[in-house]
């Protein structure tokens, strides 16, 4: 059975949905597996959502009780990410974000086979995203899981080793550490499973819907540009009543995908605002570590992973703009000219409305675009610079 273009752009994305018991979509399977994939919801869900409090109680436990504050920084980045994954887990398992998951992927199935060839165009790029997704979850869980489940073997080994087991733990526990240590880190090995899978998800779920955005303003321009044409395959021109008939269908469209863009911006934008803070901080951070901590390769590889997927959601983010204003161009290059005064006047209202651009927006900051990005990456050069005791 050939899968449907909404389908196939978001099945990278539903396989990651699946995975951390966030998919939404089950109303149509059978009863006795949407019991069973609930159950595991849950338990996925109790995993994630559980690591934000053990992560900032044990923070602070560090900082304010045993005033070990060297422990205390290495804490806190990992406590940022924690805390970032599991706020973008909570809005892309909303029901808001579930609607518009499931209208992408009907529209998308819905739409002509045009939608189809632009769908095909995006998913190499789609797939190599995911790809790169992938990557940061696996760097992550490498960094803050298993290089802590090094740490633990070789202290284990070392019988004579003074450091204490505690010591190499990233949680705080509701239970007494040292006589259950092996518990403690099977529970921290989990966590780190499921965080560095859902910040793959959101990563996936918030850049397939803006492409997807992208590529149906993409069809919307091809349609205007040819909406004179009797069908796309035969170049005869349309009569007055079938040009016009075709062109209201596509203002139609048209205001669908600003009301859907506009939907998904409110769903968002407060995700891409704590990004647009948090990822200065961590880009500096790592840059100021680069100049002065041993783990250089290390450093080079995380600067290189935060500032890529700022970039690529930036990018990404700019796409829609761009198309939005592109269907301006659609229009004027159709045959809008060879018919009367209605016509005439519904093209440059459309004309007037696409030049204004649509897009997602960084809280009450403006909009997100690749000159954002450009920007984000000049403050956290900014922060790098005006650190006390760094060498510049």
């Amino acid at each position: 059975m050939k899968v449907k273009a909404g389908d196939n752009i978001f099945r990278i994305t539903k396989f990651q949905m699946l995975c951390t018991g966030n998919w939404p979509l089950t109303k149509h399977w059978p009863m006795r597996w949407q019991f069973y994939y609930k159950l595991y919801s849950y338990f996925a869900n109790f995993v994630m959502y559980s690591s934000l409090p053990g992560s900032v109680t044990f923070f602070l436990v560090t900082l304010l009780v045993e005033k070990n504050s060297e422990k205390a920084v290495d804490l806190l980045s990992y406590m940022v990410i924690t805390s970032l994954v599991n706020i973008k887990t909570f809005i892309c398992n909303s029901k808001k974000m579930a609607d518009l998951i499931e209208q992408a992927i009907q529209r998308g199935n819905d739409v002509s086979e045009v939608y189809t060839i632009v769908a095909k165009s995006y998913m190499k790029y789609i797939t190599a995203l995911n790809t790169f997704g992938f990557a940061v979850g696996a760097f992550l869980y490498i960094e803050y899981t298993v290089e802590a489940e090094m740490h633990i073997f070789k202290h284990m080994k070392a019988q004579n080793s003074s450091e204490d087991e505690s010591d190499f733990l990233i949680h705080w526990h509701p239970f007494d550490t040292s006589n259950h240590f092996g518990l403690a880190c099977y529970i921290e090995m989990l966590r780190g499973i499921y965080i560095s899978m859902n910040n793959c998800l959101t990563q996936s779920v918030i850049n397939t819907i803006m492409i997807h955005s992208a590529a149906l303003f993409k069809v919307l321009n091809f349609n205007f540009q040819n909406f004179h044409y009797n069908n796309m395959g035969n170049q005869t021109v349309a009569n007055q009543y079938k040009a016009s008939k075709r062109l209201k269908k596509y203002i139609r469209e048209h205001q669908a995908i600003i009301r859907y863009i506009e939907k998904f911006n409110k769903c968002i934008q407060y995700v891409l605002l704590l990004e647009y803070i948090v990822s200065s901080l961590m880009v500096a951070s790592v840059l100021i570590q680069i100049l002065k901590a041993d783990r250089r390769l290390f450093d080079f590889v995380f600067a290189f992973i935060l500032i890529a997927q700022l970039l690529v959601l930036c990018c990404n983010a700019n796409e829609i703009p761009l198309q939005s204003i592109n269907i301006a161009l659609g229009i004027y290059e159709s045959h809008w000219y060879r018919y009367d005064k209605e016509i005439q006047k519904m093209v440059h209202i459309i004309i007037m409305r696409a030049m204004k651009p649509v897009s997602l927006t960084i809280g009450p900051f403006g909009p997100l675009t690749a000159k954002t990005g450009l920007e984000r990456l000049k403050l956290a050069y900014s922060f790098m610079s005006i650190m006390p005791g760094e060498t510049m």
